[in-house]
């Protein structure tokens, strides 16, 4: 169930929240990440189109220059290569931890 909009958090208090959270010591890996999920609300959670085009790019573009590679032994090569069906999160996992960790540090 959605909240009204007057209940929303707002965009200054969002912030305050990845500014709290860039500043949390980084020696345990879910510190930053945890701190912005107690906080943030869910109904900030998302990504824009803007953004799910731009990590599709930098997917292919990985793909296409062969960053990024099949790892798992019974996922199957053809649907890694696929773009239509692969590759998978788990396969995207380190990418997107990269790519998080560069926007909440900046």
């Amino acid at each position: 169930k959605t909240k009204p909009a007057a209940s929303l958090q707002s965009a200054v208090e969002r912030h305050q929240i990845f500014d709290e959270a860039g500043v949390l010591p980084a020696s345990t890996p879910h510190t930053r990440a945890d701190h912005v999920h107690a906080k943030l609300t869910p109904e900030f959670w998302g990504i824009s189109l803007r953004q799910l085009l731009e990590f599709v790019s930098m997917v292919r573009e990985l793909l296409d220059t062969k960053k990024l590679v099949n790892l798992a032994p019974n996922y199957d090569q053809e649907i890694f290569d696929n773009p239509l069906q692969g590759p998978n999160m788990y396969a995207l996992l380190p990418f997107i931890k990269e790519q998080t960790e560069k926007a909440v540090m900046g």
